[in-house]
């Protein structure tokens, strides 16, 4: 096979996280009206991942390895920014599009939006962890 078609495919299956962080959020732009924020969060998210897939394939674990601080720290902060945006999500008021107060709902920028998307990735170390098998996996099948 293919070596390039190979790993565009994995990429492409392994970008599609069913009930991450970065899903919930693209649904929910995308119930509340805000499809292009929903798609450039989710742009954000790939470019960060992108570089998560880099990073393995380039021996970030080895980094990882060397300081061993970093480890823990990143799954704090990843861990951290995961629940508070759950918590967010959980006490926040729920967006209805027939309610008056939806539509005046403060709209957040492409930017902003994209910045969201990519940090949300970006401090998710179970990403990095996730090329790392698929890398070891590839390794394995030769």
């Amino acid at each position: 096979m293919n070596p390039t078609l190979l790993g565009f495919a994995l990429g492409w299956i392994g970008s599609m996280p069913l009930a991450g962080p970065v899903s919930v959020l693209v649904v929910k732009r995308g119930l509340a009206g805000r499809a292009r924020c929903g798609i450039a969060l989710a742009i954000g998210a790939a470019l960060a991942e992108t570089g998560w897939c880099a990073a393995a394939l380039f021996g970030y674990g080895a980094l990882l390895d060397r300081w061993s601080w970093m480890r823990p720290a990143a799954g704090a902060v990843g861990g951290t920014l995961i629940f508070g945006l759950g918590l967010r999500m959980l006490l926040g008021r729920a967006l209805v599009r027939d309610d008056p107060a939806a539509r005046e709902a403060p709209r957040r920028s492409w930017p902003r939006e994209f910045a969201l998307g990519f940090s949300i990735v970006l401090v998710n170390v179970s990403v990095l962890l996730s090329w790392l098998g698929i890398l070891a996996a590839l390794h394995a099948l030769g």
